[in-house]
């Protein structure tokens, strides 16, 4: 029962922050790029890295996940997860980067993450009980819709004000 309970708070604390930064990194994108890479990474840095950064919200909760498994001594499973994950993101590049370029490959990604955090699931409901994880993560998600339309909304007006906006939208949601 212990773990469980901290299994899901830390799943909370990944979420509750990795959903601004994607959304916020989403908005900063082409800034960031432009400081890291200069600006001949324009358009297609912000663009990947706009697609990319929402594989963090299911990665960073993957993370505490292979934790739990190792503390449940189920390593052997996290093997064969990641072969799982792995083959299913070499077979859907093979398949859409011909066609997409390298936005397949970051959405990709995502589904990668999340054909890992199924695997992982699997595991975590063996050993710990199912969990409602509409209960544990619904609320976040909402602040999240909320943020992210409230930014956007924003940003029209000025980028800056959507970032500013968006921070206090995402502070009132998350402590409502």
């Amino acid at each position: 029962a212990g773990l469980k309970r901290m299994y899901l708070l830390a799943v909370k604390l990944m979420t509750v922050l990795s959903i601004p930064t994607a959304i916020f990194t989403t908005l900063l994108a082409p800034i960031l790029i432009n400081i890291l890479g200069g600006s001949e990474y324009l358009p297609h840095g912000a663009i990947a890295l706009q697609l990319f950064i929402w594989a963090m919200i299911i990665g960073w909760t993957n993370s505490v996940a292979q934790y739990v498994i190792i503390a449940l001594h189920r390593q052997r499973t996290l093997t064969l997860a990641f072969i799982i994950g792995a083959g299913f993101n070499i077979i859907a590049n093979l398949i859409f980067i011909p066609l997409y370029s390298y936005p397949a490959a970051a959405v990709i990604t995502i589904f990668s993450e999340a054909v890992l955090w199924i695997a992982f699931y699997f595991v975590i409901r063996q050993e710990l009980g199912g969990i409602n994880w509409i209960g544990v993560l619904g609320r976040l998600a909402v602040a999240g819709l909320i943020t992210a339309g409230g930014t956007w909304l924003l940003a029209l007006l000025n980028m800056w004000i959507g970032l500013i906006g968006g921070v206090m939208i995402y502070g009132a949601g998350v402590v409502l």
